[in-house]
């Protein structure tokens, strides 16, 4: 019997024998529902598993029933179809009910896999016909995929006949954009014969050009805008004759224009390995950048051989006038003297020393050019002039370095650095020019010196590389190229360190990311190797790694000035090895020459040095390093005994790329001797680390290089610029793949699976672990107000997240927490700049006040010391780590 009720002004019909029963059968109705029990882990994992199924198949409830109907049938012998339906769908209910974001985000990838992907009769059907008809085809057959999908998704008769219809009109659509993807079979024959032709290429086709050959770029260079000259109507009319476009598009006269391959984006933003492969070529690039690591390690060797035997040298020069005035002028013409007259100077005290001093500089000067005048090394280690002076009377001045004499320049002894150092300077351009010459395949028998043998080594070796390049086949335009891009690296790079940006960089950063809270946040770099290497390749090398930061941290403690106690050494393949001495809070950094620069130089050292975020840096370039050996060791392994499954990942390896297959045999057999000394080996572990870490000219963006002062815009960024431009060689060009092959073709739907599975891994290691890492980092600090429990919350991992990628996929231009420090997400201000702006007005405020005797002006000086003030900023931060929040000279509340 029906009965009509009304409750709240709401009807209900009821199904009841009675009123009794009817009213009972309302009330349960709406009464609230007894919340469900907490999911255990086991039903947490099939809920998931089961919303995964549904999303990629629309079967997942029916998986889930499936399994339990097994287990019962194996436990009881019955098959509780039903009841086991009920009971899957209710545990992927309350699953997807109690995880909303997870939920969501695996039905995106289920989805994605089924649709965006298509079936075996789909990459058929897309390789005939032409464009308008393969998206007519594949949009039927994704719609029909649809219907079905949609079908298996509903539950009941009634909802799977709606989720056909909705599934049909879903997939129709994803279809026609899937087609775009898709490449017809004339298309994939082409691209299958280019394939071929680049394998079956000679291996010497061009040790500078590569099997790819050189790159069709333009000249790089900018160019004034012209167009607005003369008036083109009071030229003569040259032109005898006007074609349609048609008709002049069609002939044979036209002929594709080269051009320039990067913009100022691109120099800006793009680093310069990325440069040199698209104005030059990829072969182009990575000899450039094992001649850089090759470099590093020779100039590393040198110098530490240099700082052990000649500790003391220029000390005990200088304190001997004679022999500091014998050194600088050896060589020197009529005037000149020659070694035995500085070992005559020098006398017994001195004869140890200078013998292996002279042993040195004969060891160095037999790596150099062949007619290379070197007599006169030591004296271009001059002191740069300084801006003033001030004289006796108390008036400042210009002062010009040297002056004319009877005999032509004169210049004094104190105008010059100490012999030492100068050997230094020496070393440093000849391993350059040694490595580039070698890794180029020139013999620097080869190298023209130009006129009287002036020409710089490195712009003589430069040059001939150039020649080199035209040779095998390069135009003017790719040569120009080539030189300028190793001009930038190997030149521009090192120079550049008294520029004021420079220093500004070096100032602000040191007094935002001096201190032990840094040195924290960078161990999530400790980990994130993995993501490269694989988690069993990471943990191979943790036992290392540790020992290594714990040397390394006593080390930065065992001495403060001139005292000091032995330091620990470290052995293997290390950042020490790798020649990673030339760096300023773990990035690339010229070195000033200046008494101020060098001030900062040295101050800056010692902060990072004393607040482990030197160790902390260096840890993770180790830990970077080793794992991608030992990837590359199981791997090498595999390629010599035959295995093309492992060549094949060898080659797509980031240690392995730009490398001829000959190359690549000899770094796998270097690899699996475990031959850390071998330049394969030490070229292969740079080029890892060059893909995540900006220690390296190559690694930095060109403008970076080529602009001193314009480096202060890179201020605590290089390192997501590091991420975005690795991210864009990871999955970027992985997705560009897939777009030119076509998922219908094998190779497309690797590089589109290859760059998903990529991306996934990244969020998971550089999104999610360094996310909270780093809000943990900042939760020690309780001023923060860092709440961990929620930080744990799905939301707050995703914010993190989210705040995380942001960061590094926009090369730190977007901040999505920046609100919590008073600025915009958004902020193209240089640190640098906001550093200076911040300092002005605190300094005002502390004159202000101390005219004034305004508290609230000293306040904000007070703030302005332990915020900016490098040293005092550390102890403020320190401070809050052990004080419970608290400041070191003014609280937040003394506003």
């Amino acid at each position: 019997m029906q009965y009509h009720l009304v409750k709240d002004g709401k009807n209900y019909v009821v199904e009841a024998e009675s009123q009794e029963e009817a009213i009972s059968k309302v009330q349960a109705h709406l009464a609230p529902a007894e919340p469900l029990p907490e999911q255990t882990t086991g039903e947490f994992a099939a809920g998931a598993a089961m919303d995964l199924a549904e999303s990629a198949l629309g079967v997942g409830d029916e998986v889930g029933a499936a399994a339990l109907s097994v287990a019962d049938f194996f436990e009881t012998g019955e098959w509780n179809w039903s009841e086991n339906i009920d009971q899957a769908r209710s545990t992927l209910d309350q699953f997807e009910a109690e995880n909303p974001v997870l939920s969501g985000a695996i039905t995106a990838a289920g989805v994605t896999g089924s649709l965006l992907i298509p079936g075996a009769t789909a990459l058929k059907i897309a390789q005939t016909g032409s464009k308008l008809a393969r998206m007519g085809k594949t949009a039927g057959l994704v719609a029909a995929e649809g219907a079905t999908y949609g079908a298996l998704a509903g539950r009941g008769e009634e909802g799977r006949m709606q989720g056909a219809v909705i599934g049909g009109v879903l997939g129709g659509s994803l279809g026609l954009g899937v087609s775009v993807l898709l490449r017809n079979s004339d298309e994939i024959a082409k691209m299958a014969a280019a394939d071929k032709a680049l394998m079956d290429g000679a291996d010497d086709a061009g040790h500078i050009a590569g099997k790819e050959g050189f790159a069709n770029a333009g000249a790089n260079a900018a160019k004034r805008d012209v167009s607005k000259a003369s008036d083109g109507s009071t030229q003569e009319r040259k032109v005898q004759r006007v074609l349609t476009d048609e008709e002049y598009n069609s002939s044979n006269l036209v002929e594709p224009v080269a051009e320039k391959q990067t913009g100022a984006l691109g120099e800006w933003l793009g680093d310069t390995k990325r440069w040199i492969s698209l104005n030059v070529g990829e072969r182009a690039a990575r000899l450039t950048e094992d001649a850089e690591w090759m470099g590093k390690t020779a100039r590393s060797e040198w110098v530490g051989k240099i700082e052990d035997k000649l500790a003391k040298f220029d000390d005990k020069v200088n304190a001997n006038p004679q022999v500091a005035n014998a050194l600088v002028n050896l060589g020197r013409g009529k005037n000149g003297t020659t070694w035995d007259d500085v070992f005559a100077a020098g006398g017994d005290d001195l004869a140890e020393e200078l013998t292996v001093f002279k042993n040195m500089y004969d060891d160095l000067k037999a790596l150099d050019i062949p007619g290379f005048s070197t007599d006169d090394w030591i004296h271009t280690s001059v002191r740069p002039a300084p801006i003033v002076k001030v004289g006796k009377d108390g008036v400042k001045f210009k002062e010009k370095r040297g002056r004319l004499g009877p005999d032509g320049l004169e210049f004094k002894q104190s105008d010059y650095f100490g012999s030492a150092k100068a050997m230094i300077e020496y070393a440093d351009e000849l391993t350059s020019a040694n490595a580039l010459a070698e890794r180029f395949g020139i013999p620097m028998s080869a190298i023209k010196v130009g006129k009287g043998g002036k020409k710089a080594r490195i712009e003589a070796v430069i040059d001939a590389i150039g020649k080199a390049a035209k040779k095998e086949g390069a135009n003017e335009d790719v040569v120009n190229n080539l030189k300028d891009g190793l001009k930038s690296v190997f030149i521009s790079s090192k120079a550049g360190g008294d520029a004021a940006g420079a220093i500004a960089r070096k100032v602000s950063s040191t007094a935002y990311l001096g201190s032990p809270m840094n040195a924290i946040l960078n161990v999530s770099e400790w980990v994130t190797p993995a993501f490269q290497n694989n988690l069993a390749n990471w943990a191979q090398q943790t036992p290392k790694m540790i020992s290594y930061a714990v040397k390394d941290a006593i080390n930065s403690w065992s001495s403060i000035g001139k005292y000091g106690l032995p330091k620990f050494k470290h052995k293997g393949l290390t950042p020490e090895s790798m020649g990673l001495t030339d760096q300023f809070m773990g990035e690339l950094a010229a070195e000033g020459q200046r008494t101020f620069s060098g001030w900062v130089d040295t101050v800056g050292k010692f902060i990072y040095d004393k607040s482990f975020v030197t160790t902390s840096n260096k840890t993770g370039q180790f830990a970077q390093m080793n794992s991608a050996v030992n990837r590359g060791t199981a791997l090498a392994k595999g390629v010599l005994k035959g295995d093309e499954k492992a060549l094949a990942k060898f080659r797509k390896t980031d240690g392995a790329r730009g490398l001829s297959e000959t190359e690549i045999l000899q770094t796998a057999r270097a690899l699996a001797e475990r031959n850390l000394d071998s330049p394969w080996v030490r070229n292969y572990a740079g080029a890892s680390l060059n893909m995540w870490q900006p220690v390296s000219a190559t690694a930095l963006p060109k403008a970076f290089l080529d602009n001193p002062n314009g480096r202060m815009f890179y201020s605590m960024l290089t390192y997501m610029n590091r991420q975005m431009n690795a991210s864009r060689e990871q999955f970027g060009k992985g997705l560009v793949t897939a777009y030119k092959r076509g998922l219908n073709t094998s190779e497309g739907r690797e590089a589109a699976q290859t760059a998903m599975k990529q991306m996934a891994k990244y969020t998971a290691y550089y999104g999610v672990g360094a996310g909270v890492w780093e809000r943990y980092r900042s939760s020690l600090d309780e001023s923060r107000d860092i709440d961990m429990d929620e930080v744990m919350t799905m939301e707050g991992m995703k914010e993190a997240t989210m705040t995380q990628i942001a960061s590094n996929w926009t090369s730190g231009l977007v901040d999505l927490r920046a609100q919590e420090y008073g600025r915009g997400r958004m902020n193209l201000v240089p640190a640098p700049v906001q550093y200076a702006g911040d300092v002005g007005s605190g300094m005002i405020s502390g004159i202000t006040g101390a005219v004034t005797g305004s508290e609230q002006d000293m306040t904000e000086f007070y703030r302005m010391l332990q915020g900016n003030v490098p040293g005092v900023a550390a102890a403020d931060k320190m401070n809050r780590l052990f004080n419970d929040g608290e400041r070191l000279l003014v609280q937040p509340q003394d506003r």
